[in-house]
């Protein structure tokens, strides 16, 4: 049996997502304060951990916080590039709440919220599909689907907001433009980081998508406590399919099946 066959704590995964669901449909506001950032902030982190231990388990310590550390930092550079220029997700700026705020630009925080949701993105796409190109188109559109439903919630939460607010709950679609973009080319970084392993294996290892699948639950619920409806259809089909991929733990593939064709 394969390293990433063996058993893992999906159903802790997938019970605390049903608890996060309800917690932000019921219980979850947001405010200022030293005190709501620091908790936040363990927040933000603690939902990022067990997908970034899944990956470094996978990946071997120091490969895995090779690519973790990667794909935390060029996002974040990203991230400021788009609030100096506006490229590619538009002129936006982010409130005071997500704690201190690199260089006056980008919240640290922005390095522990992103990647989750390429790694929830990278391992939908590797158990759905074996070719390494159409892994990464999916990839990105996973990611771009769990934005339809992140940024109206952020926005609305106040964590974030754009010079000229877009059509979709003050989000423009130069920033859905962007994060296709983004997303697919983090993936293609991600799966040619880990060929060697993908090919070992079949798939990323299904509690990587931990986070990503939290971050989901826990806007989704958010969504539906303060009447933001559209975006609660992605979010709604987004726990469905991570919470099916956290019941079958398995590769549905052979080892060595993801192919370059």
């Amino acid at each position: 049996m394969s390293r990433i066959q063996r058993p893992e704590n999906t159903t802790i995964a997938l019970f605390a997502g049903i608890a996060l669901f309800l917690a932000g449909l019921m219980v979850v506001r947001f405010g200022d304060g030293a005190a709501y950032q620091a908790v936040s902030t363990a927040f933000i982190i603690a939902m990022a951990l067990p997908s970034y231990a899944a990956l470094v388990r996978w990946l071997s310590w120091r490969k895995g916080l090779a690519l973790v550390a990667l794909l935390s930092l060029i996002p974040a550079a990203v991230e400021g590039l788009a609030i100096l220029t506006g490229i590619p997700y538009g002129h936006f700026t982010y409130s005071a709440t997500l704690g201190y705020v690199i260089g006056g630009i980008v919240p640290w925080t922005v390095l522990f919220a992103y990647p989750p949701i390429l790694f929830a993105a990278v391992t939908i796409a590797s158990r759905t599909v074996r070719s390494t190109p159409a892994r990464i188109l999916l990839a990105g559109a996973v990611g771009l689907a769990v934005d339809l439903v992140f940024d109206p919630a952020a926005v609305h939460a106040g964590f974030w907001a754009w010079e000229v607010p877009g059509a979709y709950y003050g989000v423009p679609l130069q920033n859905f433009i962007g994060w296709a973009v983004t997303g697919t080319c983090y993936a293609a970084i991600f799966f040619s980081a880990a060929k060697k392993e993908t090919a070992r294996d079949g798939c990323v290892p299904v509690m990587a998508l931990a986070g990503g699948f939290w971050t989901v639950c826990l806007w989704t619920g958010y969504l539906i406590a303060h009447g933001l409806y559209l975006p609660v259809i992605p979010g709604i089909l987004l726990m469905g399919v991570m919470g099916w991929t956290l019941l079958r733990p398995s590769c549905p593939w052979e080892a060595s099946g993801a192919t370059g064709g």
